[in-house]
C-alpha cells in the first residue's frame, strides 16, 4: 500500500467506465473484475452508482483477506457492498464456465506482472482475450 495506490486505481477504472458512458450512451452496470484482490479495485468501481452488479474473481483469497484486515481502507467498504459479487477462483476458468450470452459493459484486468510468475502466461495470452470478447457485447470495454 503506499500514498499514491489511489491514482493507479483511478486511472485504470474510471477512464474504462466513461468511455463506455460516452459511446453506449448509458452508464455502466454490469462489470467484470479479475484479480484486483487487495479491493481497491471493487472500491472505485462501486463509486459509480450506476454499476448493478460487480463481479471480481481473484485466485488468491489470502490477498483478499490480508487486505480486509490489514489494510481495510484499500477496499473501504467495497467488500461488503452488495453489488459485489466476489469469487476465489482463476479467472480464465471463471470466464470459461460463463454462458456465452453473459456479457458485462467494462472488463476490468488487474492481474500481476507477467514476469512475476510464469503461471500468470495464461492470462496475457491470445486465448484469454479471446475469452473475454466472449463475454462482450458491442458497446463493451476492456482495460
Amino acid at each position: 500500500h503506499s500514498v499514491d495506490e489511489h491514482i493507479y486505481h483511478e486511472m485504470m477504472i474510471h477512464p474504462a467506465l466513461s468511455v463506455f458512458l460516452l459511446q453506449s450512451g448509458r452508464a455502466p452496470e454490469k462489470i467484470f473484475l479479475g484479480g484486483s484482490g487487495d479491493g481497491a479495485g471493487p472500491r472505485e468501481v462501486l463509486r459509480w452508482r450506476s454499476v448493478l452488479n460487480a463481479t471480481m474473481v481473484d485466485i488468491d483469497y489470502e490477498v483478499t483477506r490480508f487486505a480486509s484486515e490489514w489494510m481495510p481502507e484499500l477496499a473501504n467498504g467495497s467488500f461488503q457492498d452488495p453489488r459485489l459479487h466476489l469469487v476465489t477462483g482463476d479467472a480464465m476458468q471463471y470466464l470459461r464456465e460463463l454462458p456465452r450470452d453473459h456479457t458485462f459493459d467494462v472488463l476490468i484486468l488487474d492481474f500481476p506482472d507477467v514476469a512475476d510468475s510464469r503461471a500468470l502466461e495464461k492470462l496475457y495470452s491470445v486465448d484469454f482475450y479471446r475469452l473475454c470478447r466472449d463475454h462482450m457485447h458491442e458497446k463493451s470495454v476492456l482495460v
